[in-house]
């Protein structure tokens, strides 16, 4: 009888999915907690402490500035007060000597209107002189007020110089922290990146391995199922 022909064992050959292509991720840098949330306000605080300082000085040289015009205005009339008490009193000397050599009644008359003259110029000095004292009390005290407030204003200066400061300082080490951790990102990203493009190349090179064994297969396949008939004849 006929040998019956068996069939060629044909090799199962596995297909495996294309590999993927690798793409990096895109590293985002973590957003730090708002860390500067209160030293943004503290800034404005302190912003607004310095203008009202600033502004506070302003108004008290302005007042200083007003006070020592008034006080000068007062001291000048002072003077004019006094020229005008040593006029009367001359006035006065002359009215008495003319009215001892010839004395009318007239004379006398004039003698006491020159009186209430030094009188009234010796009223007007007094007040002029207690108005000054005043001013100057008034003065003393616009500029005890203006030197309170000048220190004042070199304390907030130097409280926002310092604020300013930390708040640079601060900035500064959360950016720091903040590049390191982007820095830190970056390399584990590239690591896996080339992990990832690693393993797509073997897989690749595998499978390329695998298609040539079963081509090889496939031509000793069809070389000893052409071979089996010339023999069998």
């Amino acid at each position: 009888m006929p040998r019956t022909k068996k069939a060629p064992a044909k090799k199962a050959i596995s297909k495996k999915a294309p590999a993927k292509k690798v793409t990096a991720k895109k590293v985002t840098a973590k957003k730090s907690p708002a860390k500067t949330t209160k030293r943004v306000v503290a800034n404005k605080t302190s912003a607004a402490k310095t203008s009202e300082v600033i502004k506070l000085v302003a108004n008290l040289e302005k007042e200083l500035a007003s006070v020592e015009a008034q006080l000068d205005k007062l001291q000048a009339k002072v003077g004019k007060s006094e020229a005008k008490q040593l006029k009367a009193a001359e006035t006065l000397k002359a009215k008495r000597n003319a009215a001892k050599d010839k004395p009318t009644a007239a004379k006398k008359a004039a003698v006491e209107k020159a009186r209430a003259a030094v009188s009234a110029a010796r009223e007007e000095v007094r007040a002029s002189k207690k108005a000054v004292v005043a001013k100057r009390a008034e003065l003393k005290k616009a500029k005890a007020k203006l030197a309170k407030a000048n220190t004042a204003s070199k304390v907030v200066a130097n409280a926002q110089a310092k604020l300013e400061s930390s708040t640079a300082k601060a900035i500064a080490r959360i950016q720091a922290k903040a590049d390191k951790q982007i820095a830190a990102l970056r390399k584990k990203a590239d690591r896996e990146l080339a992990r990832r493009e690693k393993a797509a190349l073997k897989s690749a090179q595998s499978t390329q391995r695998r298609k040539r064994k079963a081509k090889v297969a496939a031509a000793t396949v069809a070389v000893e199922t052409e071979a089996t008939p010339a023999q069998s004849n």
